[in-house]
């Protein structure tokens, strides 16, 4: 179970999230930095997940494999977006409002 505040922080980053999707799909230049922006939280909780696979439970529980798994998808996958987001030859496709 998650603690207080650990669930309204991953609240905030859904609704930022949604924001952001919305701003991409108006191909705004703020949704395109806000998405960008979100990546670093993503990866940090990318590298948590996997941290947290040599912990005495989830090593007890037999899912280190799929802790260890997700966070490499998670890392992949940010830092794939951050890079598509921030190359030079998206600059054309966002509008500067």
């Amino acid at each position: 179970m998650l603690c207080p505040s650990c669930s309204k922080l991953l609240s905030f980053l859904s609704i930022l999230s949604f924001t952001g999707a919305i701003g991409l799909w108006l191909l705004t230049r703020w949704g395109r930095n806000l998405v960008a922006w979100l990546q670093f939280p993503s990866i940090i909780l990318g590298i948590i997940a996997m941290g947290m696979s040599s912990t005495h439970q989830v090593q007890a529980s037999g899912l280190a494999g799929i802790f260890i798994l997700s966070g490499i998808v998670v890392l992949l996958f940010s830092v794939v977006i951050l890079f598509y987001l921030l190359s030079p030859k998206m600059d054309a496709w966002f509008r500067t409002r």
